[in-house]
């Protein structure tokens, strides 16, 4: 492709990019910006724009920053333009994020024209933002009366008030304070709760002057463009209007090296229960990230070192018995200076120099001793077959490759250097053949760096009540310091957020907000192709898609035989299976071995409604695999071993995996309220619930508990136990297969698919009947976190509505209206979601760090009143049609496609069936959306509630629940 010429531009730089199979052109503009295209013939075109946002303190600017310009701008006068693109676009791709360093604004899509929309929308926001003071309130933080006492509310304060729940956000913090003390790398760039009410709406308006500007932008622009169309709409509508900036620039300053290590404690709240479970890190402090060969050597050291478990670092950590689990904080490369860490979870303070000698032991044992040409040949098939691959689930790949590019360029990097791995992986596999690179690697950057942080986060069960009393007591001086005149100032002001939230947005304004027509929409869902084949009289699924030379496969084992008791032995069978070794091989040998000729060969257990079933329930073992076309021998013969000859008679390697899968549940149940709160209430409303909770969350961990004692009176037990339930499940007549892989692979794994399933045991079965013993109780579960998930659901199947295709409508219109309004904008939660499972009938809402309780109750059961009063003009029904449609119509991966033809065979959905949503979908009316209130008043009349929260908000409330119970840490 030849660059174009344009005279307010400069050629910096053309380049083919073979890895990425894109043409290259760099330019600059006299206004400063830089402008990087990748052009190639990918339809799902990537927009991203960054600015460089290094922090000066705790107090989250440019989070708030990056919320509130999407709050209203120039050419798009609406309170949030981004929530309008959210209704009525077909993006596949739309946020912002912030960086330690950086913000970026990315968007993308397969259409031009709702591309291009989506581009000024962004472009106008960063540039031209109108930066209200309600928007920073709304967004930021502010004052609000209540019962004559002040309170914080704003969306980034309670984001980051949910964060900081997690004890893993309090050890970052203090380690990052301790790794980059002169750096503004110490701060936390999203803000740190205490810190956020310090922000002025003044600094953020000269945050906003000093930062969005084009000499401190990095702009690319990626898929199936033409650049010059490009470069004069940039220029003619922003970058003209702009010339060099009269303010210095930020700068990142590089931290001084340490002459000696540093080692600090500090805290996390935690529950009056929490007696220990202490995080142990080791934190280095590794290089410039600008240095490539570096930078790619580290990321397959540290693949090697900790990358499953059995590398040798994390093994010799879990087999050590300093904690449960090990912190694989691993290598990070998104910053000027790079990092590596690693730690333990569930640990104790006392252990802190058992596990620091442990680790530079090992690290010296390993220099010494050298690695095994099978360590180093499984990292590097692992890294070399991500590259190949570049499979990154529902992120578009211009997305990936952007941000790739801004870990490198916000620094003065080639941005193209990062994508082109050919050269890097020659150099790395030269020097490897050569002989001790990585000992060598392990001696500069770890054990001759004394640039080195050791922490001990340690959980202190009065720090909660003490940031709480903090808060009120800063809330209290406040209000101490306001006169009566000033008192009805932030009345007034107030008065005018809520009018703001509570206006709707002008007809005009909202004209505005451009969006594509129906015309644009495919009226037929996308066919995946699947060809119905059988091996062994068993259903094998077989998709012809362009896989580049890779084989997935899974193979689906029908678990409904099971009784309730076997379910839990399912969950832990799933998560041993490919992690103990065989007969014959050792569990280290073994995971090298999947490491060096597959991309992963994995196992899960999958719970889904179905209509095949008169339960509407299934449950299935999914063993999932892919692999290069000339790897395909050894991958079945890995799969044969592990399915005929796992052997669980190592029992300290089954007590580490289950101390492991414990101290991760005990982490989940804390930190994900909103899931936990969601299985609670499905396991009361149906069997797809029910037994979705017997193999997770709270009944899965008092599960392991029991297991893990029991392994230490009666270990035999326990492995006969494992092995009977997999010879209950593990037979033909249980089997369906899935395969996705060019023709030619296809091909060649006929024969050894048929002598798999051949070896096959036939056994007779039937399904368990499981009766559901959870009661519909009203539930408050205390966390030690400082926000709510607030969650309500009932089942709807015996209600007369029909559900039909309009109802993706409905949920478009709560999503990204009435429940964004009444929970987000006017609540200050984070987020808001209602989920429907049309065949179990179960239906929930749930709020994600919520400052709320009783209000987003309250909204929940507002939403029928607001469905019968709904009437929706036909443009604003249109908008939301192409909204929902840009939604479900997400472009796939091959794998994606793979799994989604085979969810949709065992649940029984054709492409009929789908056709038919898509057809009602497509007529959708006002009076389809009004038809749905009777679910809604149901939901709030008998609906069953779940609130994950904080103690005070739940006591505060309890007349709510028939319980209230505290969470079992």
């Amino acid at each position: 492709m030849k660059p174009v010429n344009h005279a307010n531009y400069q050629l910096v730089h053309e380049e083919y990019v073979n890895e990425i199979k894109s043409d290259a052109t760099l330019y600059t503009h006299g206004s400063g910006a830089r402008i990087l295209f990748l052009v190639n013939d990918d339809d799902n075109k990537v927009f991203n724009i960054s600015f460089k946002t290094p922090p000066e303190d705790d107090m989250g600017i440019a989070h708030i920053m990056e919320h509130s310009v999407l709050c209203g701008s120039k050419k798009y006068p609406v309170k949030e333009p981004f929530v309008e693109l959210m209704k009525s676009s077909l993006n596949t791709f739309l946020n912002a994020m912030t960086y330690p360093d950086k913000t970026i604004y990315p968007v993308a899509s397969q259409n031009h024209a709702d591309f291009r929309n989506l581009v000024d929308v962004y472009l106008d926001a960063v540039f031209e933002p109108e930066l209200s003071r309600e928007a920073f309130e709304q967004e930021g933080w502010h004052y609000e009366v209540e019962e004559d006492n002040f309170v914080y509310k704003g969306v980034v304060f309670n984001e980051m008030k949910g964060v900081f729940s997690a004890s893993e956000s309090y050890l970052d913090l203090a380690t990052n304070r301790a790794l980059f003390p002169d750096s503004s790398y110490k701060y936390e760039s999203g803000g740190y709760p205490p810190a956020i009410t310090d922000l002025s709406y003044e600094e953020y308006l000269q945050f906003h002057r000093e930062k969005y500007h084009p000499a401190n932008s990095w702009i690319i622009l990626y898929g199936d463009l033409k650049p010059l169309e490009w470069l004069e709409y940039l220029d003619n509508e922003y970058l003209c209007h702009f010339s060099a900036p009269e303010f210095k620039l930020p700068e990142i300053i590089c931290q001084t090296p340490f002459s000696e290590p540093v080692e600090i404690d500090c805290f996390y709240p935690a529950s009056a229960e929490e007696s220990d479970g202490s995080l142990l890190a080791l934190s280095f402090l590794i290089g410039d990230s600008t240095d490539l060969e570096q930078n790619f050597a580290m990321g397959v050291l540290d693949n090697i070192l900790i990358g499953d478990s059995a590398s040798p670092l994390k093994k010799a950590l879990l087999e050590s018995g300093l904690g449960q689990d090990t912190l694989d904080y691993g290598y990070s490369a998104e910053t000027l200076q790079t990092t590596w860490s690693v730690g333990l979870r569930d640990a104790t303070v006392k252990n802190k120099t058992k596990f620091v000698d442990l680790v530079f032991s090992t690290l010296q044992k390993i220099c010494t001793d050298g690695f095994s040409e099978k360590v180093v040949s499984a990292a590097m098939n692992s890294c070399e077959f991500q590259l190949r691959e570049a499979n990154f689930g529902s992120y578009p790949k211009g997305l990936v490759y952007s941000m790739n590019i801004m870990s490198r360029w916000l620094y003065g990097a080639s941005p193209l250097a990062g994508l082109q791995y050919e050269p890097l992986l020659k150099n790395l596999k030269e020097k490897i053949a050569a002989g001790g690179y990585f000992e060598e690697l392990i001696r500069q950057n770890l054990l001759d760096n004394k640039h080195y942080v050791v922490s001990v986060c340690s959980p202190d069960k009065n720090m909660g009540s003490t940031l709480e009393e903090q808060e009120l007591q800063k809330l209290h001086n406040a209000k101490k310091s306001f006169s009566a005149d000033d008192l009805s100032e932030l009345k007034e002001k107030n008065a005018r957020l809520t009018e703001r939230q509570m206006t709707p947005d002008s007809p005009e304004s909202l004209a505005t907000i451009p969006h594509v027509s129906l015309a644009d929409l495919k009226k037929e869902i996308d066919v995946i192709p699947t060809k119905n084949m059988t091996v062994m009289d068993r259903p094998l699924l077989y998709h012809d898609l362009d896989s580049q030379g890779i084989c997935y496969l899974n193979l689906i084992f029908d678990c409904n035989s099971l009784c309730e008791d076997e379910l839990p032995w399912l969950a832990l069978l799933s998560n041993l299976f490919v992690k103990c070794g065989t007969k014959d091989t050792a569990y280290d040998d073994l995971t090298q071995d999947i490491a060096c000729h597959t991309g992963g060969l994995n196992c899960s257990v999958n719970t889904f409604s179905t209509y095949l079933r008169d339960t509407r329930t299934g449950v299935h073992l999914n063993v999932q695999a892919k692999v290069m076309k000339g790897k395909r021998a050894e991958l079945f013969r890995l799969i044969n071993s592990v399915m005929f000859d796992v052997d669980f008679k190592d029992i300290q390697r089954l007590k580490e995996l289950i101390g492991s899968m414990r101290s991760k549940l005990k982490n989940s149940l804390q930190n994900n309220g909103d899931r936990v709160a969601r299985g609670q209430i499905s396991a009361a409303l149906s069997n797809t619930g029910y037994i979705s909770s017997l193999i997770s969350g709270q009944n899965l961990l008092e599960f392991l508990n029991t297991i893990a004692e029991k392994l230490n009176e009666d270990a035999t037990a326990v492995v006969d136990k494992l092995l009977s339930i997999k010879g209950k499940i593990l037979s033909r007549e249980k089997l369906t297969l899935n395969v996705s892989a060019d023709k030619d692979v296809m091909e060649s794994v006929k024969q050894p698919l048929n002598d798999l399933v051949k070896l096959l045991p036939v056994l007779s079965c039937t399904d368990a009947k499981i009766n559901n013993k959870s009661k519909g109780l009203n539930l408050g579960m205390i966390s030690s976190g400082s926000v709510q998930y607030v969650v309500k659901g009932t089942n709807i199947l015996h209600l007369e509505t029909e559900v039909t295709g309009s109802f993706e409508l409905l949920n478009q219109l709560l999503s990204t209206g009435y429940l964004w309004e009444k929970v987000r904008v006017q609540g200050g939660a984070y987020g808001c979601f209602m989920n429907l499972d049309k065949i179990s009938g179960d239906l929930m809402i749930s709020s994600y760090r919520d400052p709320n309780l009783q209000e987003t109750l309250q909204a929940y059961d507002g939403i029928a009143d607001f469905l019968e009063q709904l009437e929706l003009s036909d443009e604003e029904i249109e908008k939301l049609i192409i909204g929902t449609v840009g939604r479900i119509d997400s472009p796939l991966t091959t794998p994606q496609k793979s799994n989604m033809a085979l969810n949709r065979f065992l649940v029984g959905i054709d492409h009929d069936k789908l056709n038919l949503k898509r057809k009602e979908l497509l007529a959708a009316t006002n009076d389809d959306l009004k038809k749905y209130a009777p679910l809604f008043r149901e939901l709030a009349q008998k609906g069953q509630i779940c609130v994950h929260g904080v103690e005070k908000r739940l006591l505060e409330a309890k007349e709510l629940f028939d319980k209230v119970i505290t969470i079992n840490k």
